[in-house]
């Protein structure tokens, strides 16, 4: 996600992000430090 070429934490929580989809009022619909976490997992 950020270009290069390398999985990190932040690329792996933004694509949890991505995958949990967002809420009816246009947020992201998991916390960020929850989608750290199963990131890591």
């Amino acid at each position: 996600f950020d270009g290069d070429n390398q999985l990190s934490i932040d690329d792996l929580t933004e694509a949890v992000e991505r995958i949990t989809g967002f809420n009816k009022h246009g947020s992201i619909r998991i916390d960020r430090d929850s989608a750290e976490f199963v990131a890591q997992v």
